[in-house]
């Protein structure tokens, strides 16, 4: 590894030799912070783990959540997807903004998730759940900006 004027440390990782370089900067309070396109990885892979296990569980044949247990889980599984689409779509400028761009995809999984439930035995589709879904991403977006927000008006608790 090297380090440039710039305090941009270069270097090879192990698992990296074939795909270049990983890039790093070392900012005033010696945090350390890594490539944009690294970060992409790390942030589009979250995103892709998290829309796969709500396919898993969708095609388990059934539902074995009662009663309003189903509707939080729902609302919680598509505000953590969209909170994660929302990190991955932050990372690049796009022409509409990533708040709006992470519900919009999320409540388009959400289609998807309840298509895919007509073909899931003793499951079935409904407008009502995908309602659910897009509310649950909408607030989980809402709730992680308002924390975003608090965080750089006031800092970090560790930093008090």
């Amino acid at each position: 590894m090297r380090i440039s004027p710039s305090n941009s440390v270069t270097g090879t990782t192990r698992g990296q030799a074939h795909t270049g370089t990983a890039r790093t900067h070392i900012d005033k309070r010696g945090r350390v912070s890594i490539s944009a396109n690294y970060s992409a990885y790390i942030r589009w892979g979250s995103v892709a783990v998290w829309a796969t296990c709500i396919f898993v569980v969708s095609a388990v044949p059934g539902s074995s959540i009662p009663g309003h247990y189903g509707n939080l889980a729902h609302f919680a599984e598509y505000a953590i997807l969209a909170i994660l689409l929302l990190r991955a779509l932050e990372i690049r400028r796009r022409s509409l903004p990533a708040w709006i761009s992470s519900v919009l995809l999320a409540s388009a999984y959400g289609v998807s998730d309840e298509l895919h439930q007509l073909f899931v035995p003793l499951r079935v589709s409904d407008p009502v759940d995908w309602m659910r879904d897009t509310v649950g991403a909408a607030a989980g977006v809402a709730c992680y900006l308002l924390v975003v927000r608090l965080v750089r008006r006031h800092g970090p608790a560790s930093e008090r």
